[in-house]
């Protein structure tokens, strides 16, 4: 069953995937069980990575170990290694499954640190710009893409002008250009103006 670009199931089919892996399992059905938690775990079910996580095929390599890993990311507590884990699907051609932790992490992201935050806005930005397959997942990320007034001001500062400079030049009050990079600091997850512009988010 191809899973590249499908859509995660929902919660109540999420839950009835689990059921039907837990009668696979007694069965000693193990790929149709891998399958079915696999589908499910796509779909954010909490039970199904539980299960994957218990599952005694789980160390395995290959395609049970890649589901152990999602499984792993999408539970733990550390969102470095979450961040990590996504970036190595990603580079082994794994993008669906890197994706979906990084749509995990994007949902919560006001409760990430600044620092991750910055990481997972890169990731994402160089996933939409390189990306060579439609993804439905590269669209939920909401609020990534800058609007007009964002650009303008963006621009303004990879010009090296100053809050008042873009003001003026946008017939804005320095405290609204102030407040959108403000916006934009926190979205981005930077530290600093430096950091914001050096994103290239202009190219993007």
């Amino acid at each position: 069953m191809a899973l590249i670009g499908s859509r995660p199931a929902d919660g109540d089919v999420a839950s009835r995937l689990v059921v039907l892996a837990d009668q696979a399992a007694e069965a000693e059905e193990w790929i149709q069980e891998q399958q079915l938690l696999l589908l499910a775990t796509l779909g954010m079910s909490s039970a199904a990575a539980g299960r994957v996580l218990k599952a005694p095929w789980g160390q395995q390599s290959g395609r049970p170990g890649m589901i152990y890993m999602l499984a792993e990311a999408l539970t733990t507590s550390d969102d470095h290694a979450a961040l990590e884990t996504a970036q190595v699907f990603i580079g082994a051609k794994s993008e669906h499954f890197g994706l979906v932790i990084l749509s995990a992490m994007w949902a919560r992201r006001d409760e990430l640190a600044t620092e991750v935050r910055a990481r997972l806005a890169k990731v994402v930005l160089e996933q939409r710009q390189t990306t060579t397959e439609p993804s439905w997942i590269l669209d939920t990320f909401s609020g990534l893409t800058l609007c007009d007034r964002e650009r303008a001001i963006l621009e303004g500062l990879h010009r090296g002008d100053s809050t008042r400079m873009i003001a003026r030049a946008l017939n804005l009050s320095p405290r609204t250009v102030e407040a959108a990079i403000s916006k934009m600091l926190h979205r981005y997850g930077c530290a600093s103006r430096v950091e914001l512009t050096a994103l290239n988010l202009l190219a993007r």
